[in-house]
């Protein structure tokens, strides 16, 4: 029969974390694992490397028969067990004591394959202490000599690492259930791509399976989005910086869906390897909205440049922030002269004040104006002899929002010199 290591790498990993920072002699640890390992049941010859080894109290070490003698124990093992030496070394107490009923045919397959090998893996059970309390252990049993009834046990003690362990786990419950019940996708990937978790948002939204998802995310990724994601992905991962990007992923009908997707990278506890840490946001609606509004900004602005009149927009506020060609082949001005109340130069000096006052009193009021008012044609641009200045008639009304407050204004310029 032959022990198995029934240790999780969770466990080892997060024992090891919480007593590196107390490993001050590591070095001979690490020569004496390096022994243990390749020595098997051999004989030990270096008899003081080993008492230094065991009197350096990093974890619990004994020495002790097959048949539950003990005849060595440091000050480490001690405290683990609460028994004093004294009642170790006379034989009051037996590691076939400390040992619960239900782990003894743990240590009889011990028993066996150090027999057969000179040497267990490590394997985890209980001790009963003096109290009679319970505490969990990681075990690993080498033999001392070839016929393997003189036996050398490393023990680490389990208590903080278990700890931890349900700490880790509660963590990870309370994760995953804030990440079923946020309304996004939640996903975890390492640097291949390889999906480590994903919410069930993910698998409803893709048709995907739970048990068949792995590194096929790429498979429900826009063929446009997908050379442009990886090299962002890449850029973000060899940069240590956050991936912000909006692409398409096609839902399980086949459509293709808008997403925000936003990753961090993170430190996975369990191995320390880097991860990525992301949500997906469904913004389909958001960017059809956002690119109707371009295009029907588009289309205004191709509908503006298409007339005859000069036609302007401004905010609530009445800053002007759009002109159409048309001022710009009248005036002769650029956008930046014509930003900044540039244009009002333009206007007739006499005009200018009853002109202010009427557009003044439109944006106060949101009402729309009508008035008529001299603007100056740029010199050089389609010259008319003895008039500079050209007749025209302004008139402006304010787009509203769903609340009634006005969200744009839309203005209009029309030459009448010569129609008065």
């Amino acid at each position: 029969m032959t022990i198995r290591d029934t240790s999780s790498k969770s466990s080892e990993l997060l024992l090891l974390r919480a007593k590196i920072h107390e490993l001050e002699t590591r070095v001979e640890q690490a020569k004496l694992e390096k022994k243990l390992a390749s020595g098997g049941y051999k004989e030990f010859s270096d008899k003081e490397r080993l008492r230094r080894y065991i009197d350096s109290n990093i974890v619990a070490i004994h020495r002790a028969d097959i048949y539950g003698n003990i005849t060595e124990a440091n000050d480490a093992t001690v405290k683990l067990l609460g028994y004093p030496k004294e009642d170790l070394y006379s034989g009051k107490v037996k590691w076939t004591h400390f040992t619960p009923p239900e782990f003894l045919h743990m240590d009889k397959a011990a028993i066996e394959q150090l027999r057969e090998t000179g040497r267990t893996p490590f394997f985890r059970k209980e001790y009963i202490r003096s109290d009679g309390s319970r505490v969990p252990v990681l075990v690993q049993v080498t033999a001392v000599n070839r016929e393997a009834t003189d036996c050398f046990t490393i023990v680490f003690d389990l208590t903080e690492s278990d700890k931890l362990e349900r700490q880790l786990q509660e963590s990870e419950k309370q994760f995953r259930a804030l990440a079923e019940a946020i309304p996004h996708i939640v996903w975890m990937c390492d640097p291949t791509g390889k999906i480590a978790y994903a919410n069930k948002r993910w698998f409803d939204f893709t048709g995907l399976s739970p048990n068949d998802h792995e590194g096929r995310w790429l498979s429900v990724l826009h063929p446009d989005d997908r050379k442009l994601c990886l090299q962002e992905a890449e850029r973000a991962f060899r940069t240590n910086t956050d991936f912000n990007m909006e692409i398409r992923y096609r839902a399980a009908n086949g459509t293709y869906v808008w997403h925000l997707v936003r990753a961090h990278i993170i430190d996975d506890p369990k191995n320390g390897e880097k991860i990525w840490f992301g949500t997906s946001t469904d913004i389909d609606d958001k960017k059809r909205a956002s690119d109707e509004i371009k295009e029907s900004e588009m289309r205004f602005r191709m509908l503006a440049d298409a007339i005859p009149q000069i036609v302007f927009t401004a905010n609530p506020n009445g800053e002007i922030d759009f002109f159409n060609d048309r001022w710009f082949e009248f005036t002769g001005l650029s956008l930046a002269q014509s930003q900044n109340n540039g244009w009002q130069l333009l206007i007739h000096p006499d005009d200018l004040p009853r002109y202010m006052n009427e557009w003044q009193k439109a944006l106060d009021t949101g009402d729309s104006h009508e008035i008529e008012f001299r603007l100056r044609r740029a010199v050089g641009v389609k010259t008319v002899k003895n008039h500079a200045y050209r007749s025209h008639l302004a008139r402006a009304v304010a787009l509203r929002g769903t609340n009634g407050s006005v969200i744009k204004w839309f203005a209009t310029w029309t030459e009448i010199e010569g129609h008065k």
